[in-house]
C-alpha cells in the first residue's frame, strides 16, 4: 500500500499588533508526526500558517491533495479550522480530517455538532498517531464511533515519544523560544482547569533526561526555553534539575506554585528562569476551597517576593468571575499585589468555564452564565453581572497603573507587505492577501464612495472570514464620522477573538484608522478618536501637541528619530505615536510598547 500524504496544521492566535508574536509553535502536529514516523514536510511550517490569509491556506493545502488533513484546535483557533476543514472536504471529496487538541471534549456541543471533521480525537494524541499513516482505519474508526473517539488514559511518559525538535518536524530556526514538556498532567484539583483531564496522576520524565534533553537543545543553539508543565516545581526531584541547568545558560519560563514551602528562588534564579507565572487567583481562601485548589494566598504571596527578591520576576494571575467571589475581592487582591511591590507583572482574566472540566458540569450549581462558544467567559454570577465584571476589569486596571488589554493596534505604516488600495478616482478594487491585511482608501469624496468601502470590505471577509484587516482612511477633506461604524459594523462571522473584544470594549478582527491629512477641526479629530484610531502627521517635534493627544488623537511620524527620546517625550501617550516607516513602527512596538 502507498505511504499516505498527510498534512497536519496549528493555525495561531490573532494579537493585537501585527509586530507581536502570535507564540504558534506547532509542537503538538509536531509531536503526532515524529511519532507517527511521518515525513518533516507533513507539518505545515508556522510561518505559513502565521502569515498566509484563510484563502492562501485552503490553495495550498489543495495543492498538496493529502489523504488526511489534521488541525491542533485551542480555544482561538477552533471555529477557523472548522471553517477551513469543511471548505477543504468541498474542494476535496476524498479527504479525510480529523482533529484534536483541548478543545475537543465529549461535552463540547458546538464543536460536536459543527459537522466540520471526519473524526474528534479526544485526549493525547501519540497513542493515535500511527492511524495517520491509514486512511481505510480512520474512515472505519470514524463510522463506528460516530465520528469521536477518546485515546483515554494514557501511563507514557512525557520522553517516551520521538521529540520533534530532534527529528525535524520542527524548525529550530524560528525566532522562538523551545518549547520543553518535561510533566503531563497535575495533581491538584482545580475544577476550571483542563489538565486534570489530561493525567489525573502526574507522569514525570526523570531529572537525568531532561538534563539530557536539556543538553541537545543547548548544543543545538536554543537557549530560551517555555516549561509547559502544568506545576514546573510539582516534581520530587526538582532540585537536582535545577542544581543540573546552572550554568547552561539558559533564559527560561515556567508555571510554579508560589505557595509551596520548599521554594527555593535561589535556585530558579540560579537555573535561568528569568520569569515566572504565579497563580494567585484571589485572595479569597474560602473561594479557593471550593473550586479545590489548596493554596494559602498568603503563602503564595511570599513565594512571589522570594523569587522578585532572587531576581526572577513573577508574573501574577487573577482571576474575575470565580463562584462565590466577588469584584470587589479582586479589586482588593490588586491593591494588595501593588502596595508588594508585584503590581508590574499581573495578568487579569475573566474566567473560562472550559468544555472537558468540572466546573462546566458545576456551573448550574454556582449560577454561573457564561459563553457558550470560545472563549466561554463567564458574564454574570449570582448578583454580579457582565457591567459589574467590566467595571471591576477597568478600575483593576487603575489600581495598577496600566492597561490590562491595548486597543488592538492598526498599521499605519507605508510599506506593509499586504496592503490593498482602493482610490476613490479609481475603478480598480482592492485584491487582499495575508492573513493580516490593510485596506488603504484615499482620494476625495469617502462618503460619497462608502458603498464601495463597504464592498471591498465584505468581500475581503467573504473571502477570508477569520483574518483581520485594518482599514485606513486616508482623508483630504472631512466625512462624516457615521462611515466609522458603518466599516467596523460590516457583517463578517464572530469568533475567539471578536467576542473577547466585545465583552472588553475593543475592536475584534476589524479595525479602522483615520489620517487626517489636512488641518482639520480638532473637534471632529475628537469624534473620529472616539470611534477609531486616528492620527495628524507630525513632522516637527519642537512643540508636543498636548491638546490632541488629551483628545485621544495619535501623531504619525516621518523618518526615523530617536526612539528613546520619542519615549521619554511621549511617556504617557506612548500608545498613540506611530511611524510612517515599518522598521521604525516595529522597533516602537517591540521595544517600548513591550509587545514583542
Amino acid at each position: 500500500m502507498a505511504e499516505a500524504s498527510v498534512l497536519l496544521l496549528q493555525l495561531p492566535l490573532q494579537p493585537g499588533c501585527a509586530f507581536e508574536p502570535t507564540g504558534n509553535i506547532p509542537l503538538a502536529p509536531g509531536r503526532l508526526a515524529a511519532a507517527a514516523g511521518l515525513q518533516t514536510r507533513a507539518v505545515m511550517p508556522a510561518d505559513q500558517c502565521d502569515s498566509l490569509s484563510d484563502r492562501e491556506i485552503l490553495s495550498h493545502i489543495i495543492d498538496r491533495k493529502p489523504d488526511v488533513l489534521g488541525f491542533t484546535l485551542y480555544m482561538w483557533n477552533a471555529e477557523r479550522s472548522s471553517w477551513l476543514s469543511r471548505q477543504v472536504r468541498k474542494a476535496l471529496p476524498s479527504v479525510f480530517t480529523v482533529c484534536g487538541g483541548p478543545e475537543v471534549t465529549r461535552d463540547n456541543r458546538w464543536l460536536r455538532e459543527s459537522g466540520a471533521f471526519h473524526l474528534m480525537v479526544e485526549g493525547e494524541g501519540e497513542p493515535f498517531a500511527a492511524a495517520l499513516n491509514d486512511p481505510e482505519q480512520l474512515h472505519v474508526l470514524a463510522e463506528r464511533n460516530s465520528g469521536f473517539t477518546s485515546v483515554g488514559r494514557c501511563i507514557f511518559l512525557p520522553n517516551h515519544w520521538p521529540d520533534p525538535y530532534f527529528t525535524g518536524h520542527l524548525d529550530s530556526a524560528w525566532n522562538m523560544p523551545a518549547h520543553v514538556e518535561t510533566i503531563r498532567g497535575c495533581p491538584h484539583m482545580c475544577s476550571y482547569c483542563a489538565y486534570r483531564r489530561i493525567s489525573p496522576v502526574p507522569r514525570v520524565t526523570p531529572s537525568e533526561i531532561v538534563l539530557e534533553t536539556l543538553t541537545l537543545h543547548r548544543n543545538a543553539g536554543r537557549t530560551d526555553l517555555v516549561f509547559l508543565d502544568p506545576t514546573f516545581n510539582g516534581r520530587r526531584d526538582l532540585s537536582a534539575v535545577l542544581a543540573g541547568m546552572e550554568g547552561m545558560g539558559f533564559s527560561c519560563f515556567g508555571e510554579v506554585r508560589a505557595g509551596q514551602p520548599d521554594l527555593d528562588a535561589g535556585a530558579f534564579a540560579g537555573a535561568g528562569f528569568e520569569s515566572v507565572e504565579v497563580g494567585l487567583q484571589t485572595m479569597n481562601p474560602g473561594v479557593l476551597g471550593t473550586l479545590g485548589r489548596s493554596d494559602n494566598p498568603e503563602d503564595t504571596i511570599r513565594g512571589a517576593l522570594s523569587l522578585k527578591a532572587a531576581g526572577v520576576e513573577p508574573v501574577v494571575d487573577l482571576i474575575l468571575g470565580l463562584p462565590e467571589d466577588d469584584p470587589e475581592g479582586i479589586l482588593r487582591a490588586g491593591g494588595r499585589l501593588v502596595s508588594e511591590g508585584l503590581g508590574e507583572g499581573v495578568q487579569a482574566f475573566f474566567l473560562s468555564v472550559l468544555p472537558g472540566t468540572r466546573l462546566r458540569g458545576e456551573s448550574a450549581r454556582f449560577g454561573l452564565a457564561f459563553m457558550d462558544r470560545p472563549p466561554y467567559w463567564v458574564t454574570g454570577l449570582p448578583g454580579i453581572t457582565e457591567h459589574d465584571l467590566m467595571n471591576a476589569r477597568d478600575e483593576l486596571g487603575g489600581i495598577l497603573g496600566f492597561d490590562l488589554d491595548m486597543e488592538p493596534r492598526p498599521i499605519l505604516c507605508d510599506s506593509w507587505p499586504h496592503t490593498s488600495v482602493l482610490d476613490t478616482g479609481s475603478c480598480f478594487e482592492p485584491v487582499f492577501t495575508g492573513r493580516h491585511a490593510v485596506l488603504r482608501v484615499r482620494g476625495s469624496g469617502l462618503w460619497e464612495n462608502r458603498h464601495r468601502i463597504l464592498s471591498a470590505v465584505g468581500k475581503r471577509f467573504e473571502d477570508d472570514p477569520f483574518c483581520v484587516l485594518d482599514v485606513v482612511l486616508q482623508a483630504d477633506e472631512r466625512f462624516p464620522v457615521d462611515l466609522l461604524p458603518l466599516i467596523t459594523g460590516v457583517v463578517r462571522p464572530l469568533d475567539y477573538h471578536d467576542r473577547s473584544a466585545k465583552m472588553l470594549g475593543r475592536h475584534g478582527r476589524l479595525r479602522t484608522a483615520v489620517i487626517a491629512g489636512f488641518d482639520a477641526d480638532p473637534n471632529w479629530l475628537t469624534a473620529c478618536a472616539s470611534e477609531s484610531v486616528t492620527v495628524v502627521p507630525w513632522k516637527r517635534l519642537r512643540q508636543v501637541p498636548a491638546e490632541l493627544l488629551e483628545r485621544n488623537v495619535g501623531l504619525l511620524l516621518e523618518g526615523s528619530p530617536d526612539l528613546s527620546r520619542l519615549s521619554r517625550t511621549f511617556s504617557a501617550h506612548r500608545e498613540l505615536v506611530f511611524f510612517r516607516n515599518m522598521e521604525m513602527e516595529r522597533l516602537w512596538c517591540v521595544s517600548v510598547l513591550e509587545l514583542g
